[in-house]
């Protein structure tokens, strides 16, 4: 009996973090985040997988937000090269 070609897998979600937020942190959406570096969301969930950007934070079923704290961070590791 022939066999059906391989499927091409989607790529697993990236996994969130459930936290409650500390007094005046601040959150990024993923659209902000793609507005702040001219890029398209698919291009953030890549650096999430890839290049060590930091994780969503799930606040509600429909909500998720990331730490700019963390984002800062981020940014400057990738300016000095450890990233």
């Amino acid at each position: 009996m022939p066999t059906a070609p391989d499927a091409v897998s989607a790529p697993a979600p990236v996994p969130l973090r459930r936290q409650p937020p500390g007094p005046g942190q601040v959150f990024l959406s993923i659209p902000q985040i793609c507005q702040r570096y001219a890029v398209h969301r698919a291009t953030v969930y890549r650096w999430m997988d890839g290049r060590g950007f930091p994780r969503p934070v799930q606040f509600s079923t429909s909500c998720v937000r990331v730490p700019l704290a963390e984002v800062e961070q981020w940014e400057a590791d990738q300016q000095q090269g450890r990233g």
